[in-house]
């Protein structure tokens, strides 16, 4: 089992290391903004802040706050290997959305994932100034709650302490020269609480998936009946979510456009599974 959930958080970590990845990259382009719903075609323009981009911090905080997530994926109740993927993706989106109006030439996933629109999600305003690591910051602290609701109390007190220890070392940051310090401050906490909420929310649209923590083994589930089906081996009579292939994917439609053949119809004697139990039947007759 731990081998199994080490490789589920292995392949499913990839995309949110790709978001991590925006945090240190650099490079001076022009800021692409969301559309605004007028301009669809994500037209490029100079941001007027001067105040520095997301990029000009250093990537600890998110290193912290992933390191974090791994605890919580460990010891919060019914966090198993599929669940704990779909949370890695949700935060590694809605982090790739906080962050990417400070790192120019990006632009936003709204309208190319499933179900994720523009007007869902909150924006910046490029006449003021704003902290990205505040906002990362406030981010993981806003969905870690929305996502581990039921973590340990000794784990949501070490989420808390993360949270203040990198809000007192920010508080610390030279603001002065790009305007009040305390507004700076406080509008980047509230975009990263308002991107963490808007991203929950999307996520919770998808019924299958939404707090799956609670239903790994779903009691109304029916097991079909047979010997090419899947039957218990010890005293779990309900498999691991059987509901799973239902779940919401990111990328519209990509279940219906991959082809795969039907599963290897077990009862048919051509089989080797069948051949072998029709061959033992056949010698256990002559004896």
């Amino acid at each position: 089992m731990n081998q199994l959930f080490s490789l589920y958080i292995v392949k499913y970590s990839l995309f949110s290391l790709l978001v991590f990845s925006l945090l240190t990259a650099c490079q001076k382009e022009e800021l692409i903004i969301p559309s605004q719903l007028e301009n669809v075609d994500h037209q490029r323009i100079e941001s007027r802040s001067t105040a520095p981009m997301a990029d000009a911090h250093d990537a600890l905080v998110a290193i912290e706050w992933y390191r974090m997530v791994n605890e919580l994926i460990k010891t919060t109740p019914g966090y198993t290997p599929p669940v704990a993927s779909r949370a890695l993706g949700y935060i590694g989106v809605g982090f790739y959305e906080a962050m990417y109006p400070g790192n120019p030439g990006r632009m936003s996933l709204a309208g190319q994932l499933t179900d994720l629109h523009e007007e869902m999600l909150p924006f910046v305003d490029f006449e003021d100034h704003y902290h990205w690591g505040i906002i990362a910051n406030s981010y993981f602290l806003r969905m870690t709650e929305h996502l581990f609701p039921n973590a340990t109390e000794t784990t949501k007190q070490a989420v808390n302490t993360l949270y203040w220890q990198w809000a007192d070392n920010y508080f610390d940051y030279d603001l002065v020269e790009f305007g009040d310090r305390e507004q700076i401050m406080e509008r980047s906490v509230d975009f990263g609480f308002a991107m963490a909420d808007a991203i929950f929310e999307w996520s919770a649209a998808d019924a299958i998936g939404h707090e799956g923590y609670l239903k790994n083994f779903p009691s109304d589930y029916t097991m079909p009946q047979g010997r090419e089906h899947w039957q218990p081996t010890g005293s779990q009579l309900i498999p691991l979510q059987p509901y799973w292939g239902q779940v919401r994917t990111f990328i519209p439609n990509s279940s219906n456009s991959i082809s795969l053949k039907a599963p290897i119809p077990f009862l048919l004697l051509r089989t080797l599974f069948s051949s072998g139990k029709l061959e033992r039947s056949i010698m256990l007759d002559k004896n």
